[in-house]
């Protein structure tokens, strides 16, 4: 039966409508993303919207570019000089490294760079770099300290004869140089030897009572330390340094790393609110030395602080922060204390000062305030219809995907679940292709969009809200158009995986295709046979460590492994030898000589077996085909006699009730009698002719004619014929045949008597007051004709029992029939090349022949 919901039509349009709908709620989402704050929930709370500086999004705008201040003002005393950007600004390595605040633009660790330089080196550094040409060479001093060498200049020093080796009698120059050339490093970074490397001047005055190899990474460098040419010229001459270099070059590194990350944000926040470019203005003010950090040069004067304050919190938005959570100020909804914690942990001051922000609100300057309330104003009346717009398509995604989990597998037309190619992969292949595709899917697309790195979220009373320091419009139709195709691929590859493992699991294959039961399986015919397998194991395990021994080149082992090559290659092709013989022979049993003996010399044990075995089964076949033969004449000569010692009696008996029929007996009772010995004895006439048929057909000895037979004529004249049978047992038949004729090419004697059989079965053994119902259909390439009826009996039996000789559905006997009518027709019907079918289902009977259409 053709179900609509789950034809393929409708599988394709709720795909498509899955698709569109993760699509757009991913739009939905993007939109949510770059939208400038807003409490979702209110939009429908209240008629109109909030204004844009009563919005979390505000607020939360707000805060954000305070942080960014905040962290500008902590970064200044690092880049700047009496409030201006200066390059030759000294960083203390070592400051830097303990705590960036503490950086004044003095050296007093004696390891320190200007600024400029340290920008410009880190544009191009790509960290530690470990050189083996250039290292450098370590020398221990008598008084315990180090005097450090780049090893070019140590090796032309040693040239040059003002450094020279103290050699002895295992050990020259050359051969000191040599090792520090090649020798390898040790754990702790120094090379470790027992035999020491002195060293003593051009006078014979020993300087140095070791030597070794500086193993930790060499800074390529690029720019000189404060007073010094390099490093290595800083560390020999300062006290506190000497022995430090791997310390120092750890500094230096981890300070090439961060600064430019600190001049970025420096530099941000001084374009982010330099005055006339931000409509935000702020005022720091330090208390104990009585200065004032500000973004307007009109609110620099330390006097008029609290005037200013004033001034600030007449223009719009504003918040005061001050040490005490009672004197903190604000119009906004925000938090005293969230705002106090940023205020003293950027600047980390916890008394003595006051922290002022507002935002005119009338936006005079085009900055990010004013872009995103214009964009806020625009878009906002969008609210109501993104968020029900992504209600109701989660409801119908949700919907969707259960309809197409229900129907996934099934196909009109066809029993049970129908398995793609893709179902049919192994179960660990397809789920790696799948996870590997969703990632890939999301991957690409999240590397492509840059999302913005100010995401806020947020919950109050009236919603949630959700805010990016970036443009509404600058992003969405970015994130729309590479969001929108990750997520159709996403949901593509996702939807075919699931579905996937739902006709899985509905055709019970999860398990059963999977490689894990696949090993298992393999591990238990491995178990099984191991008799055989525990040999080829260990000799494939011994022929590999052979193989490793030959890789050693040894001359004993690559004379033993071609000795065993040679015997390996004499036992294959023995083996390959034999098996072609017992192919042969198997061949030659199969073709119906079962006398062949597969001849047994020059084979190896195994082989032999099944040879012997192979030998043993042609001779069972032998004696089991002349057994049978034997059995077949002998049974085909008892028939034969048995039905001629039947047929010649029984010829006289209904000759002679034929002739005493003629004598038309008055008695009711001799014409009763005569009347029931002449059933009698035409049913035994027909019994003895079925089992002689039946004989003949078992035993192949029957001669089939063919011709083109039309198989529409034939069901019509044997319905006509059987008429008067099926209204004796008020039995009406329905009759639906093709107007065109139905060729077919039988023997047209033997097709008559199948479905005479047919016939004859369903007048016998159908419920009295039914109906039959013939049907013949046709289709390109077969003819199909089916009788079905009902039955008087309960069919407590399986349809191939039916078609056994002398098997019947009447299992008291009562009825007329010999139980070789359904098993006659069957044999005659594959005989001549057609199909017999039954189909029981309680009391309906079924019966079918199919034969290939001219």
């Amino acid at each position: 039966m053709n179900k609509w919901y789950q034809s393929r039509l409708c599988k394709g349009l709720l795909l498509i409508l899955v698709h569109v709908l993760a699509v757009f709620m991913v739009i939905s989402l993007a939109w949510v993303l770059v939208y400038p704050g807003q409490e979702y929930l209110s939009a429908f709370q209240k008629d109109k919207p909030l204004a844009y500086e009563d919005s979390k999004g505000f607020e939360d705008s707000v805060q954000t570019t305070v942080a960014n201040i905040l962290d500008y003002k902590t970064l200044r005393p690092i880049f700047e000089t009496e409030g201006k950007y200066d390059p030759n600004r000294l960083i203390d390595l070592k400051k830097f490294d303990e705590d960036s605040r503490a950086v004044d633009g003095t050296n007093e660790s004696g390891i320190a760079y200007p600024v400029g330089d340290l920008i410009k080196w880190a544009e191009s550094y790509d960290g530690i770099d470990y050189m083996e040409d250039e290292g450098v060479i370590v020398c221990e001093k008598e008084d315990g300290t180090y005097h450090y060498y780049y090893k070019s200049e140590f090796k032309k020093l040693i040239e040059e004869k003002s450094l020279q080796f103290v050699e002895t009698e295992e050990m020259s120059s050359e051969d000191y140089m040599a090792e520090l050339s090649y020798e390898e490093y040790a754990n702790d970074g120094y090379y470790s030897d027992d035999s020491k490397k002195e060293i003593k001047d051009k006078d014979g005055k020993l300087l140095y009572t070791d030597c070794w190899n500086f193993s930790s990474g060499i800074i390529n460098e690029k720019y000189a330390p404060e007073g010094f040419k390099n490093l290595l010229e800083l560390v020999n001459a300062d006290p506190d340094w000497n022995g430090k270099l791997e310390e120092a070059y750890r500094m230096l590194d981890s300070t090439l790393v961060i600064i430019p990350h600190y001049y970025y944000q420096y530099k941000d926040g001084l374009e982010t609110v330099e005055e006339g470019n931000t409509n935000l203005a702020y005022m720091y003010v330090d208390q104990k030395e009585k200065k004032v950090y500000t973004n307007r040069s009109a609110y620099k004067d330390y006097s008029k602080v609290e005037e200013n304050i004033k001034k600030m919190t007449a223009q719009g938005k504003y918040v005061v922060v001050a040490p005490k959570l009672a004197d903190f100020q604000t119009n906004m909804d925000v938090s005293a204390e969230e705002w106090k914690n940023m205020v003293t942990g950027s600047a980390n001051q916890k008394e003595d000062f006051l922290f002022a922000v507002s935002v005119d609100t009338n936006y005079p300057i085009q900055d990010q305030f004013y872009m995103r309330n214009k964009e806020y104003e625009q878009y906002s009346p969008w609210v109501k219809v993104v968020v029900v717009g992504s209600a109701v398509s989660a409801i119908l995604f949700l919907i969707s995907f259960i309809w197409l989990t229900t129907v996934s597998g099934h196909v009109n037309g066809k029993e049970g679940i129908t398995l793609s190619f893709f179902d049919r992969i192994k179960t660990e292949i397809a789920a790696a292709l799948i996870i590997g595709g969703i990632v890939l899917a999301i991957a690409l697309p999240i590397s492509a969009l840059s999302l913005p790195g100010d995401l806020s979220y947020g919950y109050t009373e009236e919603g949630i809200y959700i805010s990016s320091a970036y443009g509404f419009e600058e992003r969405f139709f970015e994130m729309v158009l590479i969001g929108g195709i990750g997520t159709l691929i996403t949901c593509a590859v996702g939807m075919l995986g699931y579905l996937s493992l739902v006709k899985r699991i509905k055709a019970r294959t999860l398990w059963k295709n999977s490689i894990l039961r696949w090993i298992g399986h393999l591990f238990m015919v491995f178990w099984e046979n191991r008799r055989s397998t525990t040999k080829i194991t260990l000799g494939y395990i011994a022929f590999m460590l052979l193989q490793l021994l030959l890789a050693t080149g040894h001359p004993v082992f690559i004379l033993l492994g071609l000795a065993i090559d040679v015997a390996v290659f004499a036992y294959l092709l023995k083996s390959a030898i034999a098996k072609q013989k017992i192919k042969f022979g198997i061949q030659r049993i199969a073709s119906g000589d079962v006398n062949y003996k597969i001849p047994l010399g020059n084979m190896m044990k195994e082989d032999t077996e099944i040879v012997q075995n192979i030998n043993h089964i042609g001779e069972g076949i032998h004696n089991a085909v002349e057994a049978n033969m034997k059995n077949e004449r002998l049974k085909t000569d008892l028939i034969t006699n048995v039905s001629h010692d039947i047929k010649t009696p029984l010829t006289s008996i209904i000759n002679y009730v034929g002739l005493l029929k003629q004598e038309k007996f008055e008695d009711p009772k001799i014409q009763g009698y005569l009347e029931i010995l002449d059933a009698k004895s035409q049913r035994l006439k027909t019994l003895t002719e079925d089992v002689v048929e039946a004989s003949k057909i078992s035993s192949g000895n029957i001669t089939l004619h063919y011709m083109n037979i039309n198989l529409v004529e034939l069901i019509n004249q044997t319905t006509g014929e059987f008429a008067e049978k099926f209204e004796k047992r008020n039995l009406s038949i329905v009759v639906n045949v093709p107007n065109e004729p139905a060729m077919i090419r039988v023997d047209s004697r033997r097709i008559w008597r199948v479905i005479e059989n047919i016939y004859n079965n369903a007048a016998k053994y159908a419920m009295e007051g039914t109906r039959i119902y013939a049907d013949l259909r046709m289709s390109d390439r077969y003819v199909q004709f089916s009788l079905k009826n009902v039955s008087e009996q309960p069919l407590n039996i399986s349809a191939d029992e039916l078609t056994e000789r002398f098997i019947r559905g009447d299992v008291s006997r009562s009825t007329e029939g010999s139980g070789l009518g359904l098993s006659i027709a069957k044999n005659l019907t594959e005989l001549q090349g057609g199909k017999f079918l039954l189909y029981l289902d309680g009391d309906l009977f079924k019966v079918t022949i199919v034969f290939p259409r001219l």
